[in-house]
């Protein structure tokens, strides 16, 4: 072997050698993260108590940005399935951007949701939480406008008081009726309607509280924005 073919092979071996430890630099600096949403409690923490056979790989993507791909199999609708999350590292700290479920691309708020249960998953096994923190949080308070269906569809409204009280109202021509009132909770299951209700967004569930299957919100509207009056 030639000295410059055992120069090339020793730089590209470097070079493989320093992504690879790079790569392992982002997965420990992942795991001993914190979600704002979930303080105190470790990302590895988050998924350890909800993935089984959780996997950290860490890599580039094509446009060069750095990246965490968090898998393991999770229980969705009843069955085991696969997930996927996809993190984004940065000099200045990481941000959570996709999910998928057995392959499939996941929405915003299916994304979000798994991370609540992720943290309430890890809360549960770790008694020295603070019960406090436990308590379900408002999105907001005051009164929110919505409509799933459009210029064709019916006004609604939240009104989330600051002791948590709820109610969803129905705004026709000419009148305006309450479809539900009580306390707030995460998700929503109402008589008038199944919700998870995010700052500026609200979303439809099943009975149970989960995202319907991606297939169904190509049919009906799963999400719609919030509106302020």
């Amino acid at each position: 072997m030639n000295k410059q073919l055992a120069i090339a092979l020793l730089m590209l071996c470097s070079t493989g050698a320093n992504a690879g430890l790079l790569s392992l630099l982002d997965v420990a600096t992942l795991k001993e993260s914190e979600l704002e949403m979930c303080p105190k409690i470790t990302v590895e923490k988050m998924v350890n108590s909800f993935f089984e056979d959780p996997e950290w790989t860490g890599g580039k993507a094509a446009d060069g940005r750095k990246l965490v791909n968090v898998s393991g199999t999770i229980t969705y609708a009843s069955q085991p399935a696969r997930a996927m999350v996809q993190v984004w590292m940065q000099d200045d700290g990481f941000s959570v951007e996709a999910l998928e479920i057995n392959g499939r691309p996941q929405p915003e708020g299916m994304l979000d949701l798994l991370l609540e249960k992720m943290c309430q998953s890890a809360r549960g096994s770790d008694h020295t939480g603070d019960p406090q923190q436990q308590a379900v949080a408002l999105p907001f308070t005051g009164t929110r406008y919505f409509n799933f269906g459009g210029e064709s569809g019916t006004q609604q409204s939240i009104t989330i008081a600051p002791n948590g009280r709820v109610t969803l109202r129905s705004h026709g021509a000419t009148s305006v009726s309450v479809d539900y009132q009580g306390m707030y909770e995460n998700p929503l299951l109402t008589p008038a309607g199944n919700y998870r209700v995010h700052a500026d967004k609200i979303y439809v569930t099943d009975e149970g509280g989960d995202f319907p299957d991606p297939s169904e919100c190509e049919v009906i509207v799963c999400e719609t924005d919030l509106s302020v009056p």
